[in-house]
């Protein structure tokens, strides 16, 4: 299969591929690492998905270097001071506008722009919150989520009454 590098966005889409590739495999190795009490015992149990010895070594140094655990307790404490946490995984937010565009579009309630773009009106900002923060199974991520969409709720809903009643 031959692939036209210069083609417009082929470039770039493969790009992005092999970066979300290499996260996952990094993310992979690193939870492998996590495993094990010493850098020495985790060094001794390279995982079965890892090319070479030399690349497990070079990843432990890594995971076990100052550098590399002052980057992960940072962003452990940026995750802990997220109010509403999202629920939505892996799944990108741009994935999630386009599903609730699309859902709008067959139910005649679309509400594009010239180009055929999903303008997010407030009804499809509060379905995207919604969406993003709570499930049927299990309800909201947390109270704080809850709260504000029904605080977003009734102010739309008290701007939409009262521009209807002008």
């Amino acid at each position: 299969m031959d692939v036209n590098l210069d083609a417009a966005g082929v470039r770039h889409c493969l790009v992005d591929k092999m970066k979300s590739s290499s996260r996952q495999v990094r993310h992979r190795l690193h939870k492998h690492y996590k495993k094990y009490a010493t850098l020495q015992e985790a060094k001794n149990n390279k995982p079965p998905f890892c090319a070479s010895k030399e690349n497990w070594d070079e990843l432990c140094d890594y995971f076990a270097s100052a550098k590399f655990k002052h980057q992960s307790s940072i962003n452990s404490m940026n995750r802990q001071m997220l109010r509403t946490p999202h629920i939505s995984g892996r799944t990108p937010f741009s994935t999630l506008q386009h599903e609730i565009a699309q859902k709008n579009t067959a139910n005649g309630d679309a509400n594009e722009d010239a180009n055929g773009d999903a303008n997010g009106d407030a009804g499809d900002i509060i379905e995207f919150y919604k969406l993003t923060h709570s499930t049927d199974k299990h309800g909201w991520s947390n109270n704080e989520a809850k709260e504000n969409w029904v605080i977003v709720l009734f102010d739309v809903d008290g701007y939409i009454e009262t521009f209807q009643q002008n």
